[in-house]
């Protein structure tokens, strides 16, 4: 199998972020440094210091909580690294770039058993 199920992809990346602790934009005020609330009542807009990355709009990724870093590995990611993949594979292969999609969304779509094939 050329492409990995959602869940090995996964599984992947977060051991390779947790081995290298990259600094990554804050997920809490969005890489800004402040974080913006608005009023229910009169949309009144408000704006606090970031205490995630104490307003550097970084944060390593080990100091994140959970919670935190679930929203890095989306499918949304999944599936755009995947058509990189199939690009790329393409063009240095010299294969057609719709057929290698085609497997890429079929791995895709497939449900998980908790085996990698």
């Amino acid at each position: 199998m050329m492409f990995a199920r959602y869940e090995t992809w996964r599984r992947a990346k977060t051991e390779d972020l947790v081995a290298h602790n990259p600094r990554l934009k804050c997920p809490t005020c969005s890489g800004e440094g402040v974080v913006y609330d608005e009023c229910r009542s009169c949309s009144h807009e408000t704006e606090e210091d970031c205490t995630t990355c104490d307003t550097q709009g970084e944060v390593y990724f080990n100091d994140l909580f959970l919670t935190q870093w679930q929203g890095i590995f989306t499918h949304q990611a999944y599936f755009k690294e995947l058509v990189e993949v199939a690009h790329d594979l393409s063009a240095h292969c010299g294969s057609d770039f719709f057929e290698l999609m085609c497997d890429a969304v079929k791995v895709s779509t497939q449900k998980y058993t908790g085996f990698c094939a």
